[in-house]
């Protein structure tokens, strides 16, 4: 399973370096929902999903970066949000 960020507004995932593209495939990889979630909360969070593309069956399921934020808040995994945007 491949961790990844998507842009609700052109449903591009980020690959890295400030780069988003059409191919989820080469979308960068995070490793982990709280690394990506990190990293979204420092962008656009409100225009972010969380992405995660299963090797064996191309599908790709998506939640948005608030309610992934919810989630993971309700479980105690963060104590409000990830990272304070100014």
């Amino acid at each position: 399973m491949k961790v990844l960020l998507r842009r609700t507004t052109n449903g591009f995932y980020y690959q890295g370096d400030g780069k988003w593209i059409n191919n989820p495939q080469k979308g960068y990889d995070f490793g982990s929902i709280q690394q990506a979630m990190e990293f979204a909360s420092k962008t656009t969070p409100e225009q972010i999903e969380l992405a995660l593309a299963f090797d064996d069956a191309n599908l790709i399921s998506a939640v948005s970066y608030k309610v992934a934020q919810a989630e993971l808040a309700r479980r105690g995994l963060v104590s409000g949000p990830l990272l304070s945007r100014p």
